[in-house]
């Protein structure tokens, strides 16, 4: 049997262009995303009619991935070798990658000059390392990485299609099935879903579903 799930979160205030995470459940069928945006401020030009401000509302779009597409600090390489297939091998130095195949990662501070790129991962070859597309030309020790995944491939990972608010407020109801895709190690057991906002200002947000879908 499906139980219901129904939650609202305060985003706080938000910068246009924000991306929220919010802890969430991953295999629940997703029914439901309201969200309220901010009032606009505006002084009155008659003050005679109004006290002193008038009121209207932010229009915006909402945007719901199911993975994050940037680490909150860069992370540390040990080393860049030689993959064995002229490639690079990335060793991270402590914390694990938290990569997968297909994802960019901005490489800088490396020796090598010529690594200091993006990186697109190929191949994971354990927690801590990973085989990208760019040439190997000599052993490398030290840098940073960090999670760099383009805008224009954001959209793979939508839950639903972008919602523009209308007089300040989204209404989305349908039935879609949401699986997060963030990498294991991003999480343990913690799951998130993800929105972002174009406007600036505070946001209410309510999603619904049912879980344990087939």
């Amino acid at each position: 049997m499906s139980t219901p799930y129904e939650q609202t979160f305060k985003l706080g205030a938000l910068s246009a262009g924000d991306i929220v995470q919010i802890g969430f459940p991953s295999r629940i069928a997703l029914t439901k995303v309201n969200c309220v945006g901010p009032p606009v401020i505006s002084s009155s030009e008659d003050e005679s009619v109004s006290e002193s401000e008038s009121e209207s509302v932010t229009e915006y779009n909402l945007d719901v991935y199911n993975r994050a597409f940037g680490w909150a600090a860069v992370k540390a390489l040990a080393f860049i070798e030689n993959s064995g297939l002229t490639t690079c091998c990335l060793t991270f130095a402590s914390a694990m990658h938290e990569l997968q195949v297909g994802d960019s990662i901005l490489v800088a501070g490396s020796p090598v000059g010529a690594y200091n790129t993006v990186h697109v991962v190929t191949s994971i070859v354990d927690p801590y390392r990973v085989i990208t597309d760019q040439t190997w030309t000599a052993n490398a020790a030290g840098g940073t990485a960090v999670l760099a995944i383009p805008e224009a491939q954001h959209a793979l990972y939508e839950v639903i299609p972008q919602q523009a608010a209308v007089s300040g407020i989204v209404r989305w109801a349908g039935n879609v099935p949401f699986f997060n895709h963030d990498p294991p190690s991003h999480l343990g057991n913690q799951r998130f879903i993800y929105v972002k906002v174009s406007e600036s200002g505070s946001y209410r947000l309510t999603l619904g579903g049912f879980s344990d879908i087939d």
